[in-house]
């Protein structure tokens, strides 16, 4: 009877380092997994920051264009 206890003991001291073991293993791919989805949104903002501000600067360039083009245009005329 006390070979039957010691090896159930044995076996239940030997089964809990196993699943704490797996435990802190889902915990770390779970950290590891929230990190990369947010190093994504992060990415993916910087992204949308860096268009926005192409955007813009085009515009400007633009308006900086049409804005250079008119004047040059009125000079043409009053010239003529």
């Amino acid at each position: 009877m006390s070979k039957i206890i010691r090896l159930c003991l044995i076996g239940v001291f030997a089964f809990i380092p196993y699943t704490s073991m797996n435990a802190s293993l889902d915990v770390s791919n779970e950290v590891s997994i929230l990190g990369s989805e947010r190093r994504q949104e992060r990415r993916a903002g910087r992204q949308e920051r860096r268009e926005e501000r192409r955007e813009g600067r085009q515009e400007r360039r633009d308006e900086r264009r049409n804005g250079s083009e008119e004047p040059m245009e009125e000079s043409i005329e009053e010239t003529q």
